[in-house]
């Protein structure tokens, strides 16, 4: 009650762009994978109407498209997805889709198998965008693999982890060459639109960083400690990454139209997963591994969705010169 008030005055005082257009990229961070409900969208995006991104469009009144779609790399903003063999023809055909012109089949030259293309994501960004908010990244930084090699049973291991660190620290270079390129692209396709921004999004750590919370397990003893100093520290140059593509790309466009929502950690301190106890962190607002729904496991749940999608409507309130921006709500309680 107290949340839906709070946002009432919110509404009222973003009348000024009531109907903000706003169009959502990225990978699984953007299409809400881990929210509450059911998930629609292309096969395997796994695209949540409750996803943080939707809380915050509809949190400020604005309209808004989501093209984010799990898996998804920062060469997909620019180039079509190609996936071959996904499904199986039946009868000679490829199956139809709910989701063209964005997604469509053709059907190999084996006539047995079909070969899926999925849209670029920015298609869908023109002139008439007031605003794109993007969580990408994680898979260009091998976060899949990440989790495996460090946290899943059966895969992982100390070696394994830390050599999956090294590796992600060497793609850093190009990680934020990639993302500014891409920062810039989005910034072209605005085209006459000098109001237009970007918003790009910060990730929590994907461990929780007080010491207590860690037991011996995974190769995380206390004689191993160093490994989650690692993971942390990791996680701190992303960022780090992330705020000079964002810093480059506003020089090279000569104005400031790309914004780093870089309060993620510092909201999620404490309710990261915990790893190897069972039942997780009791307070997380990340999924922990879950076996029965996969694509949820390390990636935000229903009240890391709320919280995420609070906090970036302020922040975008914040971007819009006299914009009142009211307390924000408390943090609700788990289910």
């Amino acid at each position: 009650m107290i949340a839906s008030l709070l946002f009432l005055l919110l509404a009222s005082s973003l009348q000024a762009f009531a109907q903000i257009s706003i169009v959502g990229i990225g990978d699984s961070y953007a299409s809400g994978n881990g929210a509450l409900g059911f998930y629609t969208g292309p096969y395997e995006c796994y695209r949540s109407p409750n996803s943080w991104l939707a809380q915050a469009a509809d949190k400020i009144g604005g309209v808004y498209l989501n093209r984010g779609c799990s898996d998804g790399v920062i060469s997909h903003l620019e180039n079509a997805r190609v996936n071959t063999g996904l499904r199986r023809a039946d009868g000679g055909t490829c199956p139809a889709t709910n989701f063209a012109p964005e997604e469509s089949y053709e059907l190999d030259s084996s006539g047995t198998t079909c070969t899926r293309f999925l849209q670029p994501q920015l298609n869908w960004v023109d002139s008439t965008t007031d605003l794109v908010l993007i969580g990408l990244g994680g898979n260009d930084l091998n976060f899949e693999t990440l989790v495996r090699s460090c946290f899943v049973g059966g895969s992982q291991s100390k070696t394994a982890c830390e050599n999956v660190m090294t590796t992600n620290i060497d793609l850093l270079p190009t990680f934020e060459a990639d993302m500014t390129a891409a920062l810039l692209a989005i910034n072209a396709k605005f085209s006459a639109n000098a109001d237009s921004k970007i918003v790009l999004m910060t990730f929590p750590h994907i461990i929780t960083e007080g010491r207590p919370w860690v037991e011996d397990c995974c190769g995380f003893s206390d004689g191993n400690m160093d490994i989650v100093d690692s993971l942390i520290d990791l996680g701190n140059a992303v960022q780090a990454r992330q705020l000079a593509a964002v810093l480059a790309a506003n020089t090279a466009a000569g104005r400031e139209f790309a914004f780093l929502f870089d309060q993620t950690k510092r909201i999620f301190a404490g309710h990261e997963p915990r790893v190897g106890i069972e039942g997780g962190n009791f307070d997380g607002w990340v999924h922990d591994l879950n076996c029965n729904r996969e694509q949820d496991s390390y990636h935000l749940n229903h009240i890391g969705h709320e919280v995420l999608g609070d906090a970036t409507a302020f922040f975008i309130a914040n971007l819009y010169d006299g914009v009142e921006v009211p307390t924000p709500a408390p943090t609700p309680d788990p289910l």
